[in-house]
C-alpha cells in the first residue's frame, strides 16, 4: 500500500509540474533532438564511420542476432571479403561490342538482347559447393540484406541481384529472377508499391528496333522505385 501511495504522489507531482509549465516539458524532446542529430551527422567524419548515420554495422548484420552464429558467420565473411577484394573488384563490368562482319553495327537489336539474356541465365544458374557440402547459388552471392541466408528454404527469400543491364527495362528480365521471388513477390506487387515488377514491362521480342531504342532512351527502374538506371549507366557514351 505504501508503494502505491509513493507512485501516486510522484505521478501527482509530475502532473502538476506538467500542467504548470507545459511549454518547458514540450521543449525537452526538441532540445534532445537538437543535440543528438548533429552528433549523428558528425560521427562519420570524426569517428571514421562510413555505413550509416549512427552506426558502422553493415546492413547484413542488422538482420542477425548480435553474438549469434549467423552474426559471427557474416562478420567473418565481410572481414574476409574486405581483405581480399578492393572496392573496384566488388563490381564487375561486361561490355558487348559487334565484331567481324558486324563490327560497328547497332547493338540495341533483338538478337543482341537475346544473347545478353543467355549470358545472364548462365550467371543466374551458377552454384558453389563448399568442402562441407553446402550449396550456394548466384542469388546468395549477391547482397541479400533483406533476408540473409537460411538453410530452411521456406524462411529464405532471395531478392534479385543489382545488375544494371538494358534487359532490366523489359519483361524478359523476369526469366532470370530467383524462382521464389518470381513465384511469390512478382504477382503480389500492386501499382503504387515501392517494389516494381517485370511482368508489366514491354517485351523486346515483340518490339521493333525503333521501339527498343525509345524504351531505353529514358533508362528504367530496377525492381523498386528508388533505383533508376539512367542511359549513361546502361550504355555509357551510346548515342541514340
Amino acid at each position: 500500500m505504501t508503494g502505491d501511495n509513493w507512485v501516486a504522489k510522484l505521478s501527482s507531482k509530475y502532473g502538476a509540474a506538467l500542467g504548470a509549465k507545459p511549454a518547458m516539458f514540450a521543449l525537452v524532446p526538441f532540445c534532445t533532438l537538437a543535440i543528438v542529430f548533429p552528433i549523428g551527422i558528425l560521427m562519420p567524419l570524426l569517428g571514421g564511420r562510413e555505413k550509416g548515420l549512427m552506426t558502422d554495422v553493415s546492413m547484413e548484420l542488422h538482420w542477425s542476432q548480435a553474438g549469434g552464429k549467423m552474426s559471427k558467420d557474416l562478420s567473418k565473411l565481410l572481414d574476409n571479403r574486405d581483405d581480399i577484394w578492393t572496392d573496384s573488384e566488388k563490381q564487375h563490368l561486361v561490355v558487348y561490342s559487334m565484331r567481324g562482319e558486324r563490327a560497328g553495327d547497332d547493338l540495341l537489336l533483338k538478337d543482341v538482347l537475346e544473347e545478353m539474356l543467355i549470358d545472364l541465365k548462365f550467371f543466374s544458374s551458377l552454384e558453389v559447393i563448399t568442402s562441407k557440402g553446402n550449396t550456394y547459388t548466384t542469388w546468395e552471392l549477391c547482397s541479400n540484406s533483406v533476408s540473409p541466408h537460411n538453410p530452411d528454404v521456406s524462411k529464405h527469400l532471395n531478392f534479385p541481384c543489382i545488375i544494371a543491364t538494358p534487359l532490366g527495362c523489359f519483361k524478359e528480365y523476369g526469366e532470370i529472377l530467383p524462382p521464389d521471388y518470381a513465384a511469390w513477390v512478382e504477382p503480389a506487387i500492386n501499382p503504387g508499391d515501392m517494389l516494381l515488377n517485370y511482368l508489366d514491362r514491354p517485351s523486346f521480342r515483340n518490339s521493333t528496333a525503333e521501339e527498343i531504342k525509345a524504351i531505353l532512351s529514358d533508362g528504367c527502374f530496377a525492381n523498386n522505385n528508388q533505383l533508376h538506371y539512367t542511359p549513361n549507366m546502361l550504355f555509357g557514351a551510346y548515342e541514340f
